[in-house]
């Protein structure tokens, strides 16, 4: 081999190695400049320590740590990137600001404080959040990043620093009632407010301060909208009566009380039952209804039973519990009169008025019946030409079957039978030419299976 040959091939073999040690740094991992693959995206978390802050009676604040970490998918820390952090309620950040920045360190992190004030309006136990938004100045340019993320504080009244006391507003039959007030009455400033019994359980509860002592009154009635001190509560319903009628607590609160139920017995029977109808007109054809059933009180729910008084007239389901539906339905009325029925729908585990809907059905005059179209086809007399024929039942909603026959042997139809519903059409073919000089007529007969009904398809063809 000449020396010159070998000097080139020296130097492709250089250039070659050169080429491929730029293509092994550009696809490294760690190259900033690469693309980020498919599915890359950014996961920004967040956490709050402590979780929950007790709003002091005094001066100093509290505070939680807020600490989020920017993570590639695969672990990497996301650095040098903006965070911004936003307050919750009643509360603060560094600086005493509502919203402030920070960037994420060399581990992904980007930290600052929130604060609660003292006498924080806090009436009671509240979950505030802090919001943390994550600036991607580069552009990351994934629809997959989540950058965004609220870390949630628990905020605790400082009447909370106390000790809990529960119970429920029942009817007789145990089930919930709601908005009937409860109150304290007692050892003034120490009881943390009103609370109405909540829907679906009729639970009601109260925070008191150590050693509170006083009285917890269902359905009380301060005679104001607004409590007396030493009071907590606003005027109550009037159409209970409560047994007991309050529980005294005569020793100073020293541990969490339970169960103190109420049990609420009505005084008067009140419309607590309601539907969207009152009134169905029935085809006389017979039909189906759907009937919401609603509740108007303060119960939490109420047992309800949908009773209809005559046999042509069907309820499903026949019970239910508020809000629910049913479906009366009405049989086909086949008598030679108007008649009437109800449905009756009646509370079952409460005291209430029932609710009644009248349903009439009249008689109809109206027989079904049928019409062919076209009844008339005009044909030349060459013939050897077909047509489609429609069968209906014009008159009512009854579906009729119904059989062919004909009085001209000249005229093929085919299917023979069908409905009026599904199969309502037939073909009829004019079978030749017509010998004659004069006009022919054919009839095709079509009668109802049920009730006899007929309709008469009349053909004419003309004459040679």
């Amino acid at each position: 081999m000449k020396k010159s040959t070998v000097i080139y091939l020296f130097i492709f073999l250089l250039f070659m190695g050169f080429l491929s040690s730029i293509s092994c740094k550009r696809n490294s991992q760690g190259d900033p400049n690469m693309k980020p693959p498919a599915g890359y995206r950014v996961i920004l978390s967040g956490t709050a320590n402590p979780s929950s802050l007790y709003v002091p009676r005094t001066a100093p604040a509290v505070s939680s740590h807020i600490t989020v970490t920017a993570k590639n998918n695969d672990g990497t820390p996301v650095t040098g990137k903006t965070v911004v952090f936003q307050a919750g309620n009643y509360g603060y950040l560094d600086g005493n600001q509502l919203s402030d920045v920070r960037t994420t360190n060399s581990s992904g992190v980007a930290e600052i404080n929130f604060y609660i004030p003292p006498a924080a309006p806090v009436s009671m136990t509240e979950t505030v959040y802090i919001s943390a938004t994550l600036v991607d100045e580069t552009g990351l340019d994934n629809t997959y990043a989540q950058v965004y993320d609220v870390i949630p504080i628990q905020v605790i009244p400082y009447v909370n620093q106390g000790f809990l006391i529960t119970g429920h507003v029942y009817t007789p039959a145990l089930v919930g009632i709601g908005e009937v007030v409860v109150q304290l009455k007692g050892d003034e400033g120490h009881a943390s407010g009103t609370t109405v019994s909540l829907l679906p359980t009729g639970e009601y509860g109260f925070y008191v301060a150590p050693g509170w002592y006083g009285s917890i009154i269902a359905g009380a009635d301060t005679g104001e909208t607004t409590p007396d001190a030493g009071w907590a509560g606003i005027t109550a319903a009037s159409e209970y009566t409560f047994t007991p009628t309050e529980y005294p607590i005569a020793s100073g609160v020293s541990t969490n009380i339970y169960n103190l139920d109420f049990i609420a017995t009505e005084t008067t029977v009140t419309n607590k039952l309601s539907t969207d109808i009152l009134t169905w007109d029935a085809p006389n054809s017979g039909g189906s209804q759907v009937v919401n059933v609603y509740n108007l009180s303060k119960e939490a729910q109420i047992a309800y039973a949908a009773i209809p008084n005559i046999n042509w007239l069907t309820v499903s389901p026949s019970s239910g519990t508020t809000p629910g539906n049913f479906t009366m339905t009405a049989s086909e009325n086949t008598t030679t009169a108007t008649r009437s029925g109800k449905v009756t729908i009646t509370a079952t585990n409460t005291l209430s008025a029932e609710v009644v809907i009248t349903v009439t059905q009249l008689v109809s005059d109206v027989t079904p019946s049928l019409a062919a179209t076209p009844a008339d086809i005009y044909v030349p007399a060459s013939g050897n030409v077909k047509y489609t024929v429609t069968v209906s039942n014009p008159t009512t909603d009854d579906v009729l079957n119904w059989t062919l026959d004909s009085d001209a042997t000249w005229l093929g139809i085919k299917p023979t039978s069908g409905d009026t519903l599904h199969n309502d059409e037939f073909e009829v073919k004019i079978q030749g030419a017509n010998p004659s000089s004069s006009d022919r007529v054919g009839k095709i007969y079509i009668t109802a299976t049920e009730n006899g009904a007929v309709a008469i398809v009349k053909v004419r063809q003309q004459g040679s």
